[in-house]
């Protein structure tokens, strides 16, 4: 069989839990073992559960997942912070290899001191206008940010960090990820 991450760009929120699908394709009639290991990035220690394993996929198995827990902090970060997994077919595993998809980037996002925006409930909707589409406490603020418009997949809280004003699109589904909303 041939082995391969289904996604090779995952992105988590601080707090949150990285989930890499592999998948196998070409052959599944032989037991296999695949490998699997983080490495960091920009990221250090502190920021996930590093992870050393394997995966054993039996005969008709086409897919497997790796959970890793993502830690939250109230440091002061860069908006993300990358580690990589990388899947390789474990010494002795016939029948077996990995695709180039065998690398994933695991994109961290920072929700810098974990609080909303000014206040803790202010709330963006796809497509809506900094002069009249805000929800919560914060409407008075619209006019502050003047002429924006909100580009996403669904309500995203509003966040700052040292980097200056971003949402995150809290949507970890593949389907729902689209490039233009980070």
């Amino acid at each position: 069989g041939l082995f391969k991450f289904a996604t090779t760009e995952i992105r988590v929120v601080e707090g949150g839990e990285a989930v890499l699908k592999v998948v196998r394709s070409h052959g599944t009639s032989n037991s296999a073992t695949i490998e699997y290991v983080s490495s960091h990035v920009t990221t250090d220690s502190n920021d996930y559960d590093a992870i050393d394993g394997t995966i054993r996929f039996e005969r008709g198995e086409t897919s497997h997942e790796i959970r890793i827990a993502i830690h939250k902090d109230d440091d002061v970060e860069a908006h993300y912070e990358t580690f990589k997994v990388t899947l390789a077919v474990t010494v002795g595993t016939e029948n077996a290899a990995v695709s180039s998809k065998n690398v994933a980037t695991v994109r961290v996002y920072d929700e810098g001191t974990g609080g909303g925006f000014a206040v803790s409930s202010f709330v963006l909707s796809s497509g809506a206008h900094s002069t009249d589409d805000l929800s919560g406490p914060n409407d008075a603020l619209a006019p502050l940010f003047g002429g924006w418009t909100v580009t996403g997949n669904g309500d995203s809280e509003l966040l700052v960090d040292v980097n200056g004003l971003y949402a995150v699109d809290k949507v970890s589904d593949d389907d729902e990820y689209n490039v233009a909303c980070d």
